[in-house]
């Protein structure tokens, strides 16, 4: 074997071990009471002392973490790749430790408030890791092609008029109705989508879908998003470049992967890493201070859903689980933007003139049961694709709302 071909090998096999199971075992909200740290210790497989004082062994040490999946896998002669000697797998595996101990520091510095020590850790682990592997320029950001329809839903009333808008994004004049979210800057709204109405349903927490109203956006460009997805697809692993920035970006992708153990609180640790991740984003493409009249600019991130019924539906052979498949678990952060004159107050015009919108939809009848969830979905969601669906520009409805010359 060449070096390339051990360090491509090791690759595969490091991919091989990412399984769904383990992934879900790393990201679940589990009951045990840990916190983010001692979560992000066992994800990655870093052991965890109590206080000396206590007198205690080390503890949630996790054989199958991250790390410990680098020095363990093996070759097709049963020889671990961390003790072969090659200089290229020593690096990778030396850099992802850095990244996930980097990671961790960050999360450790914000917790207690040490935003100058912030400030350097957050810098330091961005540029290494998102600006080495080009990941924010077009030739590496994962595209959301022409064409793509994606969907979204909300609990409200059916309305007289039926308005996209409604189920646009929270409105720049309404901020204070903003909560928590994982990709949203506190007070700066971003559009979410998602690639099936089941998956925005889930994302709902299953909320009543008779009380709901339902929404699809069409993308009328190329819209580069930094790609934070899970990828089980074994095609990623007859190339070698996707396959060495898919490896480099596991730590990112566990550290905003996290499930929600409190998702009431007003404060949600899971989401510290995340919303770091997309004001970074935001400060480097610049986008709230000049106005961009092209996609040159990562505009927000794609990541897998991570609800604990969409793992369950995805991962068990439960009731519609052959319909299912990560693909259709996919969700969208789009970062709803102002120029830089502030003319439009409302919504985001920059943001809707690159999407069509179709008109909003509204059960005609409330479901007989629960069990019908599924296929009133999956009827909801075919509505949308029809081609004979007549799709509105998303920029001239918010001209007409804002009367924009």
């Amino acid at each position: 074997m060449t070096p390339n071909d051990q360090l491509y090998g090791f690759l595969k096999a490091v991919y091989d071990q990412v399984t769904p199971e383990r992934v879900y075992s790393w990201i679940k909200a589990d009951s045990n009471g840990r916190g983010i740290l001692r979560r992000m210790d066992y994800a990655y497989g870093f052991s965890q002392e109590k206080h000396p004082e206590l007198k205690t062994h080390k503890e949630d040490e996790n054989p199958n973490g991250l790390l410990n999946i680098l020095t363990s896998v093996t070759n097709e002669d049963g020889v671990k790749y961390c003790d072969i000697g090659d200089k290229k797998i020593t690096e990778k595996i030396t850099y992802l430790t850095d990244v996930c101990k980097t990671i961790k520091e960050v999360l450790c510095k914000f917790l207690i408030a040490d935003y100058r020590g912030l400030n350097n850790e957050q810098k330091m682990v961005f540029k290494e890791c998102f600006e080495k592997m080009n990941m924010v320029s077009l030739s590496a950001t994962s595209i959301l092609p022409y064409g793509t329809i994606s969907y979204r839903l909300r609990k409200m009333e059916r309305p007289r008029r039926k308005q996209p808008l409604e189920l646009y994004h929270i409105p720049f004049t309404k901020r204070y109705l903003m909560g928590t979210y994982r990709y949203s800057i506190p007070g700066y709204p971003s559009l979410y989508t998602s690639s099936s109405v089941y998956c925005s349903w889930e994302e709902m927490s299953r909320f009543n879908i008779a009380d709901c109203g339902y929404i699809a956006f069409k993308t009328k460009q190329d819209i580069p998003l930094l790609d934070l997805r899970w990828c089980f697809d074994g095609e990623l692993k007859t190339d070698i470049e996707r396959l060495k920035n898919y490896i480099n970006r596991l730590p990112f992708i566990i550290a905003c992967s996290m499930q929600v153990r409190h998702s009431r609180d007003k404060f949600v640790p899971e989401y510290i890493f995340t919303q770091l991740v997309f004001k970074w984003l935001m400060d480097k493409m610049q986008i709230t201070h000049k106005k961009t009249t092209e996609f040159k600019s990562t505009l927000g991130v794609m990541y897998t859903s991570n609800t604990k019924n969409v793992w369950k539906e995805v991962l068990h052979s439960t009731k519609g689980a052959q319909k299912i498949g990560f693909e259709n678990i996919t969700n969208y952060a789009l970062l709803a933007y102002l120029p830089i004159d502030g003319a439009f107050s409302q919504y985001s015009y920059d943001l809707g003139e690159k999407l069509y919108v179709a008109t909003p939809y509204w059960l005609k009848e409330q479901p007989s049961a629960r069990e019908c969830a599924y296929d009133t979905l999956n009827v909801i969601q075919r509505h949308f694709e029809n081609p004979r669906l007549k799709w509105r520009d998303l920029g001239e409805e918010i001209k007409k709302v804002e009367k924009m010359e």
